[in-house]
């Protein structure tokens, strides 16, 4: 087949001798050339091949779809090749142009007059009349979730805090995924409190940000925290002693519960779960240290949240009492409560973290 890519727009076919449009098959470089094209007309070859070059108004776009062969959409004009097969396909064998006695002119080339272009992620099939709607009247897919970033449940970035000339926590940064235990561990004075108070909305910082399921939380007061699903224990438990111990853990359970049914019903399953069921109408007052910390974990269980923060809850517990806790707490991370855990007990912590943070005078010093 003759004439390639730097052929011409327009394809010449062998005419007879002296035909001021055709060249001879051993012509050189220097034959006749192509009229060009008035604006809004196309060259047209006749039949039987023989002629001038005839002009027509081109046919209007069709909508894009792979080429004959399943080939990629091409230019302005088919190569040759293209054009013979339709001449052969036309009906009779031959025929005029559009409108003469010979019958109309078959469809034109579906791409003809049409630039390049590439596939459209919402196109529809070949040929189709348009894109493709998802039911519901969306047009074309969604975005991906796998393209998605996934947001951790907490992130702190250079979260800073000073108290005159101490420097309590100096550019801590770290994040908390869903599900996990972290511990946070450091000798005395080290910070570990103060990043609770912080996180938990009781002290203001002076420096950072923090990021609970991915919104900004400093600035909102403890219980809209709290509201939020980031709960949090203290490390020197204070129950108001003359109330019973269903009366204490309903006041976590009301900050939650829309009515004082649903409320008391979370707060005795939360007494059955620490293991309180019993001592429920007990007053706080008459409660063992190990009995008041579990409470102080089923007030914090009440308010049904999504991260606890645990501040030294096992601290004074004997080693049995301790492995209770870590059963409990392991049981409540199976299923789904998040733990940031500030503990002492350093068999405790081991048991329950699945990673650790260290921090010395206010900063970060190991993690792993």
């Amino acid at each position: 087949m003759r004439g390639g890519p730097g052929a011409g727009a327009l394809a010449a076919r062998e005419g007879p001798d002296g035909h001021p449009g055709g060249r001879g098959r051993r012509r050189g470089a220097g034959g006749g050339r192509l009229p060009r094209e008035a604006p809004g007309l196309r060259a047209e070859r006749r039949p039987d091949g023989a002629g001038r070059n005839l002009l027509r108004v081109p046919d209007p776009p069709s909508a894009p779809g792979p080429g004959p062969g399943g080939g990629a959409v091409g230019g302005d004009h088919p190569a040759p090749h293209h054009r013979r097969e339709r001449d052969r396909r036309r009906p009779g064998g031959g025929g005029s142009p559009a409108g003469g006695p010979g019958g109309a002119l078959p469809p034109r080339h579906p791409h003809r007059g049409l630039r390049r272009r590439t596939a459209h992620p919402v196109r529809g099939p070949a040929g189709g009349g348009g894109p493709l709607h998802a039911p519901g009247g969306i047009t074309g897919p969604g975005p991906s979730p796998a393209g998605i970033a996934p947001v951790s449940l907490l992130e702190v970035q250079g979260l800073a805090k000073r108290f005159g000339g101490l420097r309590a926590v100096a550019g801590l940064s770290f994040v908390l995924e869903e599900g996990e235990i972290l511990g946070l561990i450091g000798p005395n004075g080290a910070g570990k409190t103060t990043v609770f108070h912080i996180l938990s909305g009781f002290l203001p910082p002076d420096a950072g940000s923090v990021r609970f399921r991915g919104a900004p939380i400093l600035g909102f007061p403890p219980h809209t925290i709290a509201r939020r699903g980031m709960v949090r224990t203290f490390q020197i438990v204070k129950p108001f002693l003359r109330l019973t111990v269903l009366d204490n853990v309903l006041v976590g359970a009301l900050h939650r519960a829309a009515s004082l049914r649903e409320a008391r019903g979370a707060a005795e399953a939360v007494l059955d779960r620490v293991g309180l069921w019993e001592r429920r109408g007990a007053e706080a007052r008459t409660l063992t240290l190990a009995d008041r910390k579990r409470l102080e974990l089923a007030r914090a269980l009440a308010a049904r949240p999504t991260l606890l923060l645990l501040d030294e809850v096992m601290a004074g517990l004997t080693p049995r009492e301790m492995e209770r806790f870590v059963t409990l707490l392991r049981a409540l991370n199976a299923e789904g409560v998040s733990l940031l855990l500030v503990e002492h007990v350093m068999r405790a912590v081991l048991a329950l973290s699945r990673r650790i943070l260290v921090l010395h005078y206010g900063e970060k010093i190991a993690e792993g």
